[in-house]
């Protein structure tokens, strides 16, 4: 049965925490996570606060961000990511090199609302989201502030000239997608005139892994 099944995954699983383990996770209370995913999400009460198990649909070789982008940020000393308890991965033997994440067990945000779903309660309501959008910002700030000291650079570099032009280009692929945007996309173009003048245009800049696909749908606002 479904109990069986987590029961084998948690114990399989590799756990981070020194005090976490299998037998913190109340699995008689299990409870799947409906709506619109890309990976399935099952709910788990566990000692100390809840758990959330996301087991991914989309199995890739090589490390998930799901799994290695909040394990990073976390030993960085960041509080701004849920924490992740335990992770799955497949092996292969030598002459098979590599691995697969399978899925990822983390600490699960109590009252916390989907950031996608309060834009739009916002929106109907015609009330203002720029204290929340503020906050937003700020945040993803320094979560990439956490990322540049938790990760390595990839070994690539850039220019300026391809930055500005690259973020050009996905400002009008947007305002083109909605044009609501499009108001705004003259400004955009003015800040991205201005983007690194103050800098030698020979610069070049480190390329690093970041946090991959970022949206408000994936953005939790909690007390």
């Amino acid at each position: 049965g479904e109990d069986e099944f987590w029961r084998s995954w948690l114990a399989l699983a590799q756990w981070g925490e020194q005090d976490a383990g299998p037998a913190d996770v109340d699995l008689a209370q299990a409870r799947l996570v409906t709506g619109e995913q890309s990976n399935t999400s099952i709910l788990f009460p566990r000692a100390g606060g809840g758990a959330i198990l996301k087991v991914f649909r989309a199995v890739v070789r090589g490390a998930n961000p799901d799994v290695d982008v909040p394990r990073a940020l976390v030993q960085a000393g960041w509080t701004g990511v849920p924490a992740p308890l335990a992770w799955l991965e497949l092996s292969w033997p030598e002459e098979r090199t590599g691995l697969l994440d399978l899925g990822v067990l983390s600490e699960l945000v109590a009252d916390a609302a989907d950031g996608f779903e309060l834009a739009c309660a916002y929106a109907a309501e015609a009330r203002s989201f720029e204290t929340e959008a503020f906050e937003l910002g700020r945040t993803v700030a320094e979560m990439h502030d956490a990322l540049a000291r938790a990760m390595p650079t990839a070994g690539q570099t850039v220019g300026i000239e391809w930055l500005r032009s690259e973020l050009r280009h996905r400002a009008r692929g947007s305002a083109a997608q909605a044009p609501v945007l499009s108001t705004r996309l003259p400004a955009i173009e003015a800040l991205l005139s201005r983007l690194g003048t103050d800098v030698p245009t020979d610069l070049l800049l480190s390329l690093q892994q970041i946090h991959g696909d970022l949206h408000l749908g994936q953005v939790l606002y909690s007390p």
